[in-house]
């Protein structure tokens, strides 16, 4: 039996785990750069990124975002079998796989060209998408429930698994950048089937669907393909870019800073995941005085931000140095501009959840496929001219504009006293 109950635990704390198990997600990668960095060399360390770079393209398809639905649902359940409504999404999932192999097989040629990698990797990037979306699925369902010990642990395992196991393949049986591809497929192979039979032992998957149920999740997910694709081309397009200008020599120096950069992503996102359950349920109650606090700490998260990019100015010479080596010292002078874009990544997290909780997801795909669409103009420009500097400036220009239109359209969606004066002059309530 499936318990529509959701255990009443503090948010600070939620926060405090899903922090420190994201940390910990990527200190492995972090602790493994020094080795990848020297025995892989600028080159195949590219060549990884590359690899990353299309999982990051087809997982706009596989799937279709059924966890974002699952999310949504579980706070708008009124009539609905959950355990029929997530093994609908496993089925969507399952069928979208089918699809997207049948494309790549149809285009590998042109695909391979284009990215980089053989054709046999890109068939295993089609299938560490549909394991991702099964860990995801399980993961949504933790993460509404609160259970974010849960949620962080197979977080800390996967990376764990992965990180040994490109350690072994990588130095102990010297598979060159192939070792590090094997660890990740073999990583997200196994845990999805360890995802799989969670689902199944906690009840949530049936032998059954509903097309309405389908339907509901589609309406969900399908209005966020423009926003996925946005998102690879706001995100990740720079480097496919800089990789067919510049080279594989380059985008592994610049990858060094963009994983550098990551650690704010990870500051964000963990503040976001405990968030947005909090987030939902004030909203729901449609209070005033619940929604000058949210924007209260709101305000507060993005100040933190904006400090940390104030600190990498400082740092970033000594810690690429530190983790990856002189031989990628030209990483330090983008590392700031990434570090700033990633805060205002971060910022954007604070303000598209209100998109999400009004379920009109089609905003965010249109202001992602306009910025996206801006981010890749601008970065073929400025890394024609300026190299991984360029790379590094489109990001932030991409970023600063993709907050700035979902702050708009969110608060056009729904209105939150962002410009408020009482912000300034209650207290800020504790979270309960």
């Amino acid at each position: 039996m499936v318990s529509n109950s959701v255990s009443e635990i503090n948010p600070k704390n939620n926060a405090i785990i899903y922090l420190i198990s994201n940390i910990s997600v990527a200190l492995v990668p972090f602790l493994l750069m020094p080795i990848l960095t020297r025995q892989l060399g600028p080159e195949g360390y590219g060549t990884v990124a590359m690899f990353l770079v299309l999982i990051n393209l087809i997982g706009a398809f596989v799937g279709l975002s059924v966890h974002g639905a699952i999310t949504s649902m579980w706070f708008n359940n009124e009539g609905i079998d959950k355990s029929i409504y997530i093994s609908s999404c496993v089925l969507i999932t399952l069928f979208t796989t089918v699809i997207v192999l049948c494309v790549v097989f149809l285009f590998s040629r042109e695909l391979s060209r284009i990215i980089g990698i053989s054709i046999f990797w890109m068939y295993f990037s089609v299938i560490v998408c549909m394991c991702n979306t099964f860990i995801l699925i399980r993961l949504a369902i933790w993460q509404v429930q609160k259970k974010a010990i849960y949620y962080g642990s197979l977080q800390v395992l996967i990376a764990i698994f992965s990180g040994i196991g490109s350690y072994f393949l990588v130095v102990a049986f010297l598979l060159d950048f192939e070792g590090r591809l094997w660890a990740h497929v073999l990583a997200y192979s196994f845990f999805a089937f360890i995802s799989f039979i969670s689902l199944i032992h906690s009840g949530f998957l049936k032998l059954s669907f509903k097309m309405y149920y389908i339907r509901d999740a589609l309406k969900f997910g399908l209005p966020l393909i423009p926003h996925v694709l946005g998102g690879f081309l706001l995100i990740t397009a720079e480097r496919i870019i800089l990789n067919d200008l510049i080279g594989l020599k380059e985008l592994g120096v610049y990858m060094v800073a963009v994983q550098i950069a990551l650690v704010m992503y990870i500051l964000a996102d963990s503040f976001n995941k405990a968030f947005i359950p909090w987030l939902f349920e004030k909203l729901k109650t449609g209070s005033y005085l619940e929604k000058l606090n949210v924007v209260r700490i709101s305000y507060c998260f993005s100040i933190f931000l904006v400090f940390c990019v104030v600190l990498s100015i400082f740092l970033s010479s000594w810690v690429v140095e530190l983790i990856a080596g002189s031989e990628y010292e030209e990483a330090s002078k983008v590392l700031p501009l990434l570090v700033l874009a990633q805060a205002f990544h971060g910022m954007y997290l604070l303000v598209t959840n209100y998109i999400f909780y009004e379920r009109k997801t089609y905003y965010t795909g249109a202001i992602t496929i306009f910025c996206g669409t801006f981010s890749v103009i601008i970065s073929y420009f400025l890394i024609n001219s300026n190299g991984m500097l360029g790379a590094a400036l489109a990001q932030v220009l991409g970023m600063f504009l993709f907050w700035v239109l979902t702050w708009i359209i969110a608060n056009k969606i729904h209105p939150m006293p962002w410009f408020s004066k009482e912000i300034f002059l209650v207290t800020v309530h504790k979270l309960k």
